[in-house]
């Protein structure tokens, strides 16, 4: 048996700068697999389903995975290994189908986890946008799983069945993100997050592009001192935690109302920390609880309280250099 390790380090010899086909595989198997993992049918269709919800991928399926095919015949000859090819996904032998109507999309994302599922376990299917639709499993014996999907499927054998998901998150019951488990985010502007949590913090790489390029190593002690991974994690997960048992949303609900608090008594240290925190509540609501009730009347009251404290603070310097006069 051969192992993710031996297949990278035989694909860098073949040169993956002379092959786009070969140099996204491999930079797959960096980024998403361990290196101890062993080669299985699994791991080939994990990448296939992944890379081809990328538009650029789905114009070209056929020279994918006839190049990966062709590099994976070569590896196996060389290692004395053995595959069953029929169960690998190759793209070029799928049709790909997107998928228009709701209802449609809707049954196969529950169709996608019910061999999953066991005795107990809950499942929820939302369509959180035009173009995609997340599913929430609950297990039975506590935890919960994320995983967001494109409206694209693929018919095989007669089967019409959705491609992988391009967010996985897996969480535990007190819905903090399970540690040292892979963890992948789909993030704006064509990139992705692979992470782990680790005891000291957050530790991954950002990809960017339909070719997985690194571009940018993660060690962070916090999720939250990367905005754009950040954000990209609490824009998936209103959909399925409420904000009020947000620990991020309560403690930017008691800094607000400290805020309005300070700026009622004219305190100095308010008008310090008031452009900051305004700007902080103004990034949480555009970019993770929009339209949120109570933090759009903190944010107005607060403007309204700092604007009320300048004036108040302007006037008490005219009057005093009156007085000197």
């Amino acid at each position: 048996m051969s192992s993710v390790t031996k297949l990278t380090h035989f694909l860098t010899k073949l040169d993956p700068q002379k092959s786009i086909y070969r140099q996204v595989f491999l930079n797959y198997l960096k980024v998403y697999s361990e290196p101890q993992v062993i080669l299985d049918p699994q791991l080939l269709n994990n990448f296939f389903s992944f890379i081809i919800n990328y538009p650029y991928w789905q114009t070209q399926t056929r020279q994918l995975g006839e190049s990966v095919q062709q590099d994976l015949d070569k590896f196996l000859k060389e290692t004395n290994t053995s595959l069953v090819s029929s169960e690998i996904m190759f793209p070029h032998l799928h049709q790909l189908v997107s998928l228009d109507f709701n209802q449609d999309f809707e049954f196969l994302l529950r169709q996608k986890e019910e061999p999953s599922l066991d005795s107990g376990d809950r499942q929820k299917v939302t369509l959180i946008s035009e173009s995609q639709g997340l599913i929430a499993t609950l297990r039975k014996g506590g935890g919960l799983e994320i995983r967001v999907f494109n409206r694209l499927a693929r018919i095989h054998d007669g089967k019409l069945t959705l491609w992988g998901p391009v967010t996985d998150l897996k969480y535990t019951m007190d819905l903090e993100l399970v540690a040292d488990q892979i963890q992948i985010i789909e993030c704006p502007m064509t990139t992705s997050a692979c992470f782990k949590i680790t005891e000291q913090g957050c530790q991954g790489v950002l990809v960017r592009s339909h070719l997985l390029q690194k571009f940018e190593n993660l060690t962070l002690g916090h999720l939250h001192q990367h905005s754009e991974l950040f954000y990209g994690l609490k824009r998936i997960e209103r959909h399925y935690i409420n904000p009020h048992s947000d620990p991020y949303y309560k403690d930017l609900v008691v800094q607000m109302e400290r805020l309005e608090h300070l700026l009622s008594q004219n305190h100095p240290e308010g008008r310090r920390l008031a452009p900051s925190l305004i700007q902080k509540s103004k990034a949480a609501l555009k970019n993770i609880f929009p339209n949120d009730k109570l933090l759009t009347i903190l944010v107005t009251n607060v403007e309204f309280s700092l604007i009320s404290a300048v004036q108040a603070s302007q006037n008490q310097e005219s009057w005093i250099n009156h007085s000197k006069v």
